[in-house]
């Protein structure tokens, strides 16, 4: 009997398996860039495309930089709604789909920039997962002026569920 119970509790944690180890994996985030922003900012706007392969959903619930090495003092979630900027408690992303940051709406904000950026810099952050594991990202700082708006081909934003606006933080108006 005891055998016939460890032998079920084997098949039942393979079968759960590849969902751990997809979700593990992280995302895969294509196409992540920062607009270069005025010389005289102390914030710029990270953009990227994640798409989640795995065959669960993967909350994303922050976002790091090295304040010592990085290039700024923080980095938080935002989206754009009404015109004005409100942090994100956290940014789901479906299994099987995927999420676009893109000027306009959803994006990774840098806050407190150490120095001027300049166009070709890379940028490096890490999301935060919900489980408290860490995915380094690199980001390309690009002059954006020239290309409609910045949106590099990301002019549409659907697949954008899951925002979830942090209570009481109301909007902080923020051109970018």
């Amino acid at each position: 009997m005891k055998r016939i119970l460890w032998m079920t509790m084997a098949m039942m944690m393979a079968m759960l398996m590849p969902s751990f180890a997809a979700e593990a994996a992280g995302l895969e985030v294509q196409g992540a860039w920062v607009r270069l922003p005025p010389p005289v900012s102390d914030t710029a706007a990270v953009y990227a495309v994640f798409r989640n392969p795995g065959v669960r959903d993967v909350r994303i619930t922050g976002v790091s930089v090295n304040k010592a090495a990085g290039v700024a003092a923080s980095a938080m979630l935002h989206t754009m709604a009404g015109g004005r900027m409100h942090m994100l408690k956290s940014l789901d992303v479906p299994a099987g789909g995927e999420v676009r940051l893109a000027p306009g709406g959803m994006h990774i904000m840098l806050m407190g920039l150490k120095h001027a950026l300049t166009a070709g810099e890379k940028v490096r952050l890490e999301l935060i997962y919900a489980d408290g594991t860490h995915q380094p990202i690199e980001a390309v700082v690009r002059d954006a002026r020239g290309d409609a708006g910045g949106m590099g081909g990301m002019d549409h934003m659907d697949g954008m569920g899951g925002m979830h606006d942090m209570d009481g933080m109301g909007g902080m108006a923020h051109p970018h």
